[in-house]
């Protein structure tokens, strides 16, 4: 189908009887009976007879004529087609300059055959390519045409030049032997009726010995059995009226800008009796023009701006075929390495459809095998964050917050803190530890101390990170829950210092386990569409000078196969521009420092559960201590918040914080599983959990499937 705004000007009516999809549909067995006409090889070709007929009818027809720019590789040949070409034609001048070589013989056979199957991958019409001399004696012009066939070319070219072969249009060229000739045409027509049928156009350069020998040649090309003839660089509309009455058979021309014939229409081939006419220069002069303009313009704007807009981002990637690469059906692309047995995949538990939790384990555990001591946990910075003030600011920050949120909300019979030992941080009891805790001890008992998340270079984002977060503070929007106040602090895990300007993603599900901005079997109602332009419990916000982000939201609820969690992503200060609608850009080039997870205690899980909506949840609940990516987290990094509860209960609210450790110096890209725009939510067809430095976890998942495959067969 034609991409182009201009409709090509022929029409052949034999397109009709050569439409696809002929054959069996959906993979069911059944016998289908094609008729093809044309054929002329002892193997029949779908596409040669397609050419073949196509060539009949505009040799029979005036007013049509098989026009076609010649390309030079996959791309082109696509191009070729989706400007509406019915058929494409790998020439020797084209492909030799996509080598950035003239065309003077230096491309060789194999060279061509691997050009034509990257057109034939990339086209549905027919591909001819030009075979040149045949590269050799008449037994390499059988090979060649064998070759030219098998790799999916419906026609080929052969010429009457001495090796190396140079351009019809240009100075130097010369002719073998008419005995030569034959015996060249001989073999290419032999090669087709024994074998694999394809279209033989046998071309001759000798009128540069006479109008005589020029037809005298074509016309024993005929007698040989080929399907056409082209004779090379007739000068003027007189020589090519004379050449189609004398050939008598289909009959090629070529159009060269400034070359040797002279410039006719190809309305005016046709009228003259040509049933084809190749322009080989046409798409080189562009690919040459165009290329030194874009650098000229480049260079131009070095000093002054942005590079110029030659496409937009949508127009490349639609040229280079991405559309047809994204299916309508959102696929999650595994990389190689994770491609293990069957038995293995079967004992992974799920947490969302498309989420593979104990991959994902496993990824966090090779992280923390390689990540440096200091890119571990926070305890390295203790002293220095103390010495700093860093702590005293956190202390005085924290109380102030605390406070406040109980004088909006005029709660006065406080619970305080729930401290957690430590020791076993995936216990079910975290009962403070802390004796005589009232509303007179001291902030720095209770707010000193603080969990610490420490997140990974980019691995995986786990499920349902949407790029294009609206920048906001309060993400809670119309979500019923147990409300929730966070207060995060950024810290270098190479400096100790606190990170300023650092824009931090959050997103979480809600109180039924639902996440926003997706559509997706396992999220709530999958036949909810208007699910995708929803925004709730996901939000960005920028750190102060302190490193600290503060979020409101509402406690998250869980689904089934993680523990109750919010995931959370940085991003690089140097990769973040602020949108006017309230995003942050690059949300299709999305980039993050880190991700990471944070967790709270279960007996404060088990409390929030007991109130509305949470309550109504039907997902089974997966407590902390059997979360395998939580389990990782706690062998050496403490990644819950701590917290302290509002009022008398959870109902009135919690106010948590954490510290995130962060290696400023990573800048991986994420995949997201869809976009926020101004027009709302968008899905990425073309989502992957990303599986950067995967090594290890691959080779852990090899042993265990070969462990597995031993097992099943001692």
């Amino acid at each position: 189908m034609s991409t182009s705004e201009v409709p090509y000007p022929f029409q052949f009516d034999s397109l009709r009887t050569h439409e696809p999809g002929i054959g069996p549909q959906n993979g069911i067995t059944q016998d289908v009976t094609v008729k093809l006409p044309n054929v002329r090889g002892k193997i029949p070709s779908l596409q040669a007879s397609r050419l073949r007929t196509m060539m009949l009818e505009a040799h029979g027809d005036p007013n049509k004529i098989l026009a076609h720019a010649c390309s030079y590789d996959g791309l082109s040949s696509r191009l070729v087609e989706e400007a509406g070409f019915p058929m494409v034609f790998l020439a020797g001048y084209a492909v030799s300059s996509s080598y950035g070589l003239p065309d003077t013989g230096y491309i060789a056979m194999a060279e061509m055959c691997d050009k034509i199957r990257d057109a034939v991958r990339q086209v549905s019409v027919p591909v001819m390519a030009d075979g040149d001399t045949g590269y050799g004696s008449p037994l390499n012009v059988k090979r060649t045409v064998e070759s030219f066939a098998a790799a999916g070319a419906a026609g080929v070219m052969i010429e009457d030049q001495q090796w190396p072969k140079r351009c019809g249009h240009t100075k130097g060229k010369s002719v073998v032997s008419r005995e030569e000739a034959f015996a060249r045409i001989k073999a290419a027509c032999d090669a087709r009726n024994q074998g694999l049928d394809i279209f033989i156009l046998a071309r001759t350069d000798a009128l540069i010995h006479g109008w005589d020998e020029a037809m005298s040649r074509a016309n024993e090309f005929r007698r040989l059995g080929v399907d056409a003839v082209f004779v090379e660089a007739l000068p003027d509309r007189e020589a090519m009226t004379r050449c189609v009455q004398e050939v008598g058979i289909p009959t090629f021309a070529n159009i060269i800008e400034g070359g040797k014939t002279e410039n006719l229409s190809a309305k005016d081939l046709a009228e003259l009796g040509f049933c084809a006419v190749a322009y080989p220069w046409t798409l080189v002069a562009a690919h040459l023009r165009g290329l030194r303009e874009a650098l000229d313009g480049l260079k131009r704007s070095m000093t002054v701006g942005a590079p110029p807009m030659i496409l937009t981002y949508d127009q490349v990637c639609e040229g280079v075929g991405f559309n047809k690469y994204w299916t309508p059906v959102k696929m999650v692309h595994i990389s190689f390495p994770l491609i293990i047995s069957v038995a293995v995949l079967a004992s992974l538990g799920l947490g969302h459809p498309g989420h593979d939790v104990k991959h994902e384990a496993a990824e966090r555990a090779a992280f923390l095998k390689r990540a440096p001591v200091q890119s571990r946990s926070l305890a390295q910075c203790a002293s220095t964050l103390k010495a700093r003030g860093v702590e005293d600011s956190n202390v005085a920050r924290r109380a102030n917050a605390l406070q406040h949120l109980r004088q909006e909300r005029r709660l006065s019979s406080p619970q305080y803190i729930k401290a957690r030992d430590l020791d076993s941080v995936l216990a079910t009891d975290h009962h403070s530890n802390l004796t005589g805790v009232n509303p007179s001890t001291d902030p720095s008992v209770i707010f000193a101390s603080g969990g610490t998340c420490i997140v990974q270079p980019e691995v995986t984002q786990g499920p349902y990170y949407i790029a294009g977060e609206l920048i906001r503070r309060n993400v809670a929007e119309d979500q019923a829950g147990v409300p929730l106040f966070m207060d995060i602090q950024l810290i270098d895990t190479n400096t100790c210092e606190p990170l300023p300007n650092i824009y931090t993603d959050i997103w979480h599900c809600n109180a039924t386990g639902v996440y926003s901005g997706v559509v997706e079997s396992g999220n709530g109602n999958a036949n909810d569409q208007g699910n995708i332009n929803t925004t709730f419990l996901r939000g960005v916000q920028p750190s102060g000078d302190d490193g600290v982000v503060r979020f409101e939201s509402i406690f998250p609820g869980h689904y089934s196969g993680r523990a109750v969690h919010i995931h959370v992503v940085t991003h690089p200060a140097n990769e973040t521009k602020i949108l006017p609608n309230g995003t942050i850009a690059g949300m299709y080039d999305s980039h993050s420092s880190h991700v990471g997870q944070i967790f709270f205690d279960q007996d404060l899980i088990t409390e929030v559960e007991k109130t509305s909506p949470y309550s109504t949840n039907t997902q089974s609940l997966t407590e902390n201590a059997d979360d395998d990516i939580l389990q990782m987290e706690a062998d050496t990094t403490d990644p819950f918040m701590e917290y302290v509860l509002l009022g008398d209960s959870v109902s009135d609210g919690i106010f948590a914080w954490i510290s995130i450790g962060v290696n400023v110096k990573r800048d991986d890209s994420l995949s997201p599983e869809g976009y926020w725009t101004e027009d709302g939510g968008e899905v990425n067809d073309d989502f992957e959990m990303s599986m950067a430095g995967m090594g290890d976890i691959a080779a852990a998942l090899s042993s265990t499937s070969a462990s597995a495959a031993a097992t099943g067969s001692a």
